[in-house]
């Protein structure tokens, strides 16, 4: 699946910690001492030569201005606002002869935990150097080491100040699949970095995070035959626990495709307040949009024909009961479709009829004349498929349902080419 970024930008919330997602040495008392003060189950990565421990056990010097510091990551036992000692990283000078290399300091640790984390805080103090940003970067990872979410402060000259401050991002994206997190931080990120850039931290925590609880059961169908967003109608069911959600929102995009953060401003949701209902229908209008994405680019366009869309329902969080949002998916696209200009026999001639609907012990299917359908599939709301029916040129393909039981359920008709003639529902009702 892809995930695009619309607009990147994290949210700074502050809802109280709670549980808190084990790191290992998060407060930097722990060392382990020459050639460079290391702090324990931290790691450095790998800079041209080697690591700045091994530049310094290969006889260069480090250096910062005019001072000279046993690495570019030291160990500071004054002024710490946690425990004995705090950790700062500084861009430094590694020289030996006439080699020199400029390196940021960099700290990387990793914590496996697979609960869903909701921000992290900890404490800084930076002294940047003009045009140069400092970064504490925490990414959420599945088993495949690929990023499903995160949280990220960057730090400038503008952040400079004499005592320690509290620094607070709440995560953004999603947690499937979630193997563990990885926290970075750098005195630079910048193409060329600037040496005397410092950032001092402490006290590192990643709190869980309380998920508002999903919708269920989305579905998408083309309900008209207008070639617009009024074409589009959305069902599902509420969530189990709706005190969790404050508002549920309704958003179509690009089939197959996903957001890494769908609590950013600007994107075309259609809103519903819970109620108390045990389900909810949405109605698209004419001069609603989806969310196109196309390669690595997305886009707001308008709703129209021939597009395959997921939809994605968006439980949002009550900030009380919950302090995350989830996100559910249609088990199937959705494909809206006319015959735009045509006479009314035409249209029915590329219409797909089902009777009766809800349907009791079986449900009928009568095919346009010019429909050339090879299979009919049908699914129960889940996505799962129930029954797969052949085609065999007849017109009218009446189908068993007594095996079904009560509930909503998606057809596919499948063309003689293998193409997705329309999707839509029925009802089995007794």
């Amino acid at each position: 699946m892809k995930k695009i970024y619309l607009m990147a930008f994290g949210l700074l919330l502050s809802l109280g910690l709670n549980a808190q997602i084990t790191i290992s040495n998060s407060g930097f008392e722990n060392w382990d001492g020459a050639p460079e003060l290391d702090p324990t189950s931290w790691h450095y990565p790998t800079f041209g030569l080697g690591t700045a421990d091994t530049l310094l056990g290969q006889g260069f010097t480090c250096t910062v201005g005019a001072s000279t510091t046993p690495g570019a990551v030291n160990e500071i036992t004054t002024g710490s606002p946690e425990g004995a000692s705090h950790c700062a990283l500084t861009t430094s000078t590694f020289t030996n002869g006439g080699t020199v290399y400029l390196y940021p300091g960099e700290i990387i640790t990793q914590s496996n935990s697979t609960d869903a984390a909701y921000e992290v805080t900890f404490q800084y103090r930076a002294n940047m150097q003009p045009n140069d940003t400092a970064e504490v970067f925490v990414l959420a990872y599945n088993g495949s080491f690929q990023g499903t979410a995160y949280a990220e402060v960057l730090f400038t000259s503008a952040d400079n100040a004499g005592t320690f401050q509290t620094a607070t991002a709440t995560f953004v994206g999603n947690f499937t699949s979630l193997a563990g997190y990885q926290i970075t931080v750098k005195s630079s990120i910048a193409a060329v970095p600037i040496e005397g850039s410092t950032l001092e931290i402490d006290d590192f925590a990643i709190s869980t995070a309380t998920i508002a609880d999903p919708a269920m059961n989305v579905v998408g169908a083309d309900i008209s035959d207008n070639g617009d967003g009024s074409d589009l109608e959305v069902t599902f069911d509420a969530a189990t626990d709706e005190t969790t959600v404050s508002t549920y929102r309704v958003l179509a995009i690009t089939a197959g495709s996903s957001l890494l953060d769908y609590s950013q401003a600007g994107l075309p949701y259609v809103d519903v307040t819970p109620d108390g209902s045990a389900s909810y229908t949405v109605n698209f209008t004419a001069v609603d949009q989806y969310v196109e994405v196309v390669g690595t680019s997305a886009s707001l366009q308008p709703i129209v024909e021939n597009v395959d869309m997921d939809i994605i329902v968006v439980s949002s969080p009550d900030g009380t009961n919950a302090n995350t949002l989830s996100t559910s998916t249609s088990a199937n696209p959705v494909t809206l479709t006319s015959s735009s200009g045509a006479s009314i026999g035409e249209v029915e001639k590329n219409l797909t009829v089902v009777y009766p609907n809800p349907a009791n012990q079986e449900v009928n299917f009568k095919f346009g004349e010019n429909q050339k359908v090879s299979v009919v599939n049908i699914m129960d709301i889940t996505g799962k498929m129930v029954n797969t029916v052949t085609v065999n040129g007849q017109n009218i393909l009446t189908v068993d349902v007594n095996e079904l039981s009560e509930g909503m359920y998606l057809y596919q008709v499948i063309g003689a080419n293998g193409e997705v003639i329309t999707t839509n529902k029925f009802v089995v009702a007794r």
